[in-house]
């Protein structure tokens, strides 16, 4: 997609097809009324036979080192979001996000203690004119001398009349806690110390630094799209898209707080001094090391990349002008210099990152010092070390398993974290015992995915299917296949939304079963060259490569890091350098944004296959596929009726249909799962098939990475296909 952004020829071509009828009316498919209701003409229905032959399972990778293991049986919240500590307590607290915060103590058997409602407790007077409630709960933070003075610091957002009414809506507020057991915030102590903007980047996150100061995260206090609204991000003058640091120990008249006087930006003209770092758009967590009193802030990115910083005085950490190494808003820099980030995330193994700490207990010698972190989106875990501003190795620890949504730890040092969806406390464990999958097929014919390799025929129950959007494949054609193990089949929801009491990653229209496998393969001037498999462990979608044989006879699997290799060219003239891509470049496009199986979807299902009946209709009648309606219960197969008011992609080949309807199936097939929202791309444009014309950021739309110097460019031209 990044040849079409540029201006390239298959851009022009794109262009051209949509403004060939010089005007661009918005395409949709048509509804079922309007389409013909025909009769399904063919074969009669199919047999579905099972596949029983897979020896696609596990992976042929090692196995993480840890696994993750509940560490409170009896302990259950509703959304947690944070976890803190009192110093040198064995008492850990946790807060839910609509605002309820609950102790226990740090034994197997703990059972959850109220501690407040904020709900209930910030009674009428303590709330702004403008505000209606509690929204919700941030952050939680006790003072380094909280035995004595027993004061605490909940951060919390209120919710409005309007959003415009709560430019003081986020606030850090200080409290008095008994002294009972267990103990209990006393709502009416409240001392509101600092607030700021209210808004869907809050960050929220306070901690007390090594030097007794209360440093406090902000976001930029908006939505995700357009980025950075407000052009906050590297403008000192407010407190938002910062790390604030200041004193609670002591006042400046007019305020509950005093700013230190070595705060960076003390004496610059315009800024805010309670600013210590900057350029951040959705700080999400962050910790200092209890040994070296670095801070460690996690920063969730927009389109592409997901940060973990560093931060140090006056630091500039990029946000709008650059997400990551991208540039987003690179006209407008702040009064320092920007710092790269300490880590750098792309959205093919991380989509919202989770800030965590650096471990300095005594369980795992081999994890000590290592900054333990992870992704709340893709379930992941890392454990990275550093090397000066290098990140000198950054190993997942654990497989993918819960939606880590903040860390905590206990007196010695021992991490635990929450899950966002279960509402459980976690720990690590040792993952003993668990051996490296060597049975993991390394050749074509060891998958039990073909009958016969030479013939290319695949094994029984392995069914064949077609796509209506192509990719473009530089001359190469493609056959697609699935294979669901046994008789199990995808479920393919009416809506997208979860379904009751079954829980899912992500409300996806279709769900696959574990060991299922959507396999492709390739071929220049008739010669297989590559044959692509995605497989679903259960857990995880994995991308794998095998490269066939010169003399056809197989196919072997290609290292984690992909390969090239020469090959005949499409028209069997001479060779071309052909590459097989890492494991990872195969998540750049089947991500958790894009829903993974970009071909066995609905959209692109729809349409004839290769028994002449519809496939939608073929597939469901024999099981593949199960359609649930929004209650769960099963819906009856579809007929030609059901699955003509489905949405379809337009073959960009096939002439009979508008121009623009193929233009869109191009795109949508070759860049859609990439541009639209929150897909990867570092751009506004939202490509896929149904999106309308004026969302798409595209059509009389200048260019933002660049105009190579063309006068009066645009990305699409209404009626000037080669502008």
């Amino acid at each position: 997609m990044k040849s079409l952004i540029r201006g390239g020829r298959r851009w022009a071509l794109v262009a051209a097809l949509m403004a060939v009828v010089g005007g661009f009316s918005v395409w949709r498919a048509r509804s079922a009324e309007q389409r013909p209701h025909t009769q399904e003409a063919g074969p009669a229905k199919a047999v579905r036979l099972p596949w029983t032959t897979s020896r696609v399972v596990g992976s042929p990778d090692p196995p993480p080192p840890f696994k993750v293991v509940r560490a409170f049986p009896n302990l259950k919240f509703t959304h947690p979001l944070l976890m803190a500590r009192p110093p040198g307590s064995d008492r850990l607290f946790v807060g839910e996000q609509d605002g309820v915060l609950y102790s226990f103590v740090d034994r197997p058997d703990a059972r959850a203690e109220l501690f407040c409602d904020l709900r209930k407790e910030i009674t009428t007077r303590h709330l702004l004119p403008e505000a209606k409630e509690v929204e919700a709960v941030y952050g939680l933070a006790f003072h380094p001398n909280f035995a004595m003075n027993r004061q605490c610091f909940v951060c919390y957002t209120l919710r409005g009349t309007k959003p415009e009414h709560l430019a003081d809506g986020t606030r850090v507020s200080r409290f008095t806690v008994t002294k009972t057991d267990p103990p209990r915030i006393d709502s009416a102590s409240e001392e509101v110390v600092l607030s700021f903007l209210q808004g869907g980047h809050n960050g929220g996150d306070i901690h007390f630094g090594p030097d007794g100061m209360l440093y406090i995260s902000t976001g930029d206090a908006a939505s995700p799209n357009p980025p950075d609204p407000f052009d906050t991000g590297q403008d000192v003058s407010d407190l938002l898209s910062s790390i604030l640091r200041i004193d609670v120990d002591h006042r400046t008249p007019g305020m509950n707080y005093a700013v230190p006087k070595d705060n960076p930006f003390v004496s610059m003209k315009g800024a805010r001094p309670e600013v210590w770092a900057y350029g951040l758009r959705n700080p999400w967590r962050m910790s200092f090391d209890s040994q070296t009193g670095e801070l460690f802030v996690g920063d969730v990115g927009w389109e592409l990349w997901e940060s973990v910083h560093r931060v140090e005085k006056g630091g500039n950490y990029g946000w709008s002008a650059m997400e990551g190494p991208q540039p987003i808003k690179p006209h407008k820099v702040g009064p320092t210099p920007i710092r790269p980030a300490l880590i750098e995330l792309p959205h093919t193994i991380a989509c919202s990152v989770t800030g965590g700490r650096v471990y300095r207990g005594k369980r795992f010698p081999e994890l000590h010092g290592a900054y333990i972190f992870g992704d709340w989106e893709t379930r992941r875990l890392w454990a990275a070390r550093f090397e000066g501003d290098r990140t000198k190795e950054m190993p997942e620890i654990t497989r993918p398993s819960v939606r880590i949504v903040a860390f905590g730890e206990d007196k010695s040092g021992e991490l635990y974290f929450l899950d966002y969806d279960g509402g459980t406390v976690h720990t690590l464990a040792r993952n003993d015992g668990v051996l490296q999958n060597t049975a993991f097929p390394t050749k074509l014919s060891a998958t039990g995915l073909f009958a016969s390799i030479k013939d290319h025929t695949p094994a029984t129950g392995v069914v064949p299917f077609a796509v209506n959007g192509r990719q473009w494949q530089d001359g190469a054609t493609a056959e697609h296949w699935a294979a669901f193990p046994g008789t199990s089949a995808a479920t393919l929801h009416a809506t997208g939304k979860p379904i009751p009491g079954m829980v899912y990653w992500h409300s996806f229209r279709m769900h696959f079963p574990k060991d299922v496998v959507l396999l492709r393969t390739l071929s220049l001037a008739g010669r297989r060259v590559e044959t692509q498999l995605l497989h679903y462990d259960g857990v995880d979608w994995r991308g794998y490569s095998f490269a066939w044989r010169d003399d056809q006879a197989d196919a072997d699997l290609v290292a984690a890091d992909g390969a090239e290799k020469e090959v005949r060219d499409a028209n069997g003239a001479g060779t071309r350098l052909w590459q097989f891509h890492s494991r990872s470049q195969c998540l750049l496009c089947h991500n958790n944004q894009s829903e993974y199986a970009l071909a066995f979807l609905p959209e692109q299902l729809n349409r004839s296959g290769t028994d002449g009946r519809n496939q939608l209709v073929s597939l469901t009648e024999m099981g593949y596929i199960q359609r649930v309606g929004e209650d769960g219960k099963p819906l009856p197969p579809f007929d030609a009726a059901s699955a003509a008011g489905e949405r379809k992609i337009v073959d960009p080949a096939d002439t009979a249909q508008p121009l623009e309807a193929r233009a869109r199936g191009y795109l949508h097939a070759n860049c859609g799962h990439c541009h639209f929202e929150h897909g990867g791309g570092t751009v506004a444009l939202r490509l896929q098939f149904s999106v309308p014309n004026a969302d798409m950021k595209a059509i009389g739309v200048r260019p933002s990475r660049g105009d190579f110097g063309l006068p009066d460019a645009y990305l699409i031209k209404p009626g000037e296909p080669w502008a």
